[in-house]
């Protein structure tokens, strides 16, 4: 599995969701990491904890509506 991060930042750069955004369908789906810990694992300065990667690659995939 690729890493869901970089598909989530590039959401974010080309304004089709913001981190807020993402983090409330990230919580919304059973995550359970607060908005900081959130936060840094998307910009990537934490490793992500438990199933944080499959559940942003389910975000992800929302928000591309697939």
């Amino acid at each position: 599995m690729e890493d869901p991060r970089f598909a989530a930042m590039e959401l974010v750069r080309c304004s089709a969701v913001s981190v807020e955004e993402l983090y409330v369908k990230y919580f919304a789906m059973g995550g359970n990491a607060d908005c900081v810990a959130f936060e840094a694992y998307l910009y990537g300065l934490v490793d992500p904890v438990r199933n944080d990667a499959v559940i942003l690659s389910w975000v992800v995939d929302e928000v591309l509506g697939r």
